[in-house]
């Protein structure tokens, strides 16, 4: 796989986004089926309403070098969050992912990618409580 065709599991909402799940109330993400297009009456609302964007998880192409998380000719957003997290319990199962098969993090780093994937959000925390969000 050329890696062009690698997708960034932590993207911003834009054009070339798309939605892969949403923010539950543990501060997890729960992935959709499939990922979901994003519009741009979805962008505008995004813009004007950023508790929206905190709500969803959104991937896009992956830049590579172009991007300021590439380190060590890599995607070194995953090994920071994978040290940050580390304390905290994790399912020992992979969720389920719509960009699975193509995603930076998991082609990169495994299926341990994925066990900490599902919790980042861009809260910027995860939380064992019912009632973060």
């Amino acid at each position: 796989m050329e890696a062009k065709d690698y997708n960034c599991p932590s993207y911003f909402p834009s054009r070339k986004a798309s939605a892969i799940g949403m923010v539950n109330k543990k501060g997890t993400v729960d992935f959709f089926e499939k990922p979901l297009s994003v519009d741009e009456e979805f962008i505008q609302e995004v813009q004007t309403n950023k508790d929206l964007e905190l709500k969803f998880r959104f991937s896009g192409p992956c830049i590579n070098q172009s991007c300021k998380q590439w380190a060590d000719n890599k995607c070194g957003l995953i090994n920071e969050l994978e040290k940050l997290l580390e304390n905290i319990p994790k399912k020992s199962t992979v969720s389920h992912c719509p960009i699975n098969k193509d995603c930076r993090w998991r082609l990169q780093e495994g299926e341990k990618a994925c066990l900490t994937c599902v919790m980042v959000n861009r809260n910027g925390y995860y939380s064992e409580k019912e009632d973060v969000i």
